[in-house]
């Protein structure tokens, strides 16, 4: 970034916002160091997982865990704060294939694709797509995996 575009910056958000992002950036890096921290551990109690999943819930994400099953996909787990994403309860996103009739045929076999490679190969990956929410209105969302461990054939992460 160039300080003439730095410069800009400081004089159309005004140094209030400009601090008012940081603490946001500040508080948001902290919430995930913490929750990456906790799931390396090895994920812990129901409790826990609870706990961290309201604490993601504060950064407008939701963890998932997904497993395969034969050639498809199916939702194991999808934290509570997915409704305020989807407007889609938990429950209903992991019944079937439900979370991917969210997102445009095409989307939903890439994403599929993706994610199954990923489980295969044991790794980490990203995924960005398209979906409807619940209103009808079109959304970004982000899916964020890694393999799960002791388990193989599923991942874990956030969306």
């Amino acid at each position: 970034m160039s300080v003439e575009s730095l410069t800009e910056l400081v004089r159309s958000t005004g140094l209030a916002g400009l601090g008012v992002a940081g603490v946001a950036v500040l508080v948001l890096g902290a919430v995930l160091g913490v929750l990456v921290m906790a799931r390396r551990s090895g994920g812990g109690s129901p409790e826990r997982q609870t706990a961290l999943d309201d604490a993601l819930a504060v950064t407008g994400a939701a963890t998932i865990a997904i497993r395969l099953r034969g050639d498809r996909l199916g939702l194991t787990h999808l934290s509570a704060s997915v409704e305020s994403l989807t407007g889609y309860t938990a429950e209903t996103l992991c019944e079937g294939d439900a979370f991917l009739r969210m997102v445009s045929e095409e989307e939903a076999a890439d994403l599929e694709r993706k994610l199954v490679a990923a489980i295969r190969d044991e790794r980490a990956t990203v995924a960005d797509f398209a979906y409807q929410d619940a209103d009808g209105l079109t959304r970004w969302m982000q899916v964020r995996v890694e393999p799960a461990p002791g388990g193989r054939n599923a991942l874990r992460g956030i969306v």
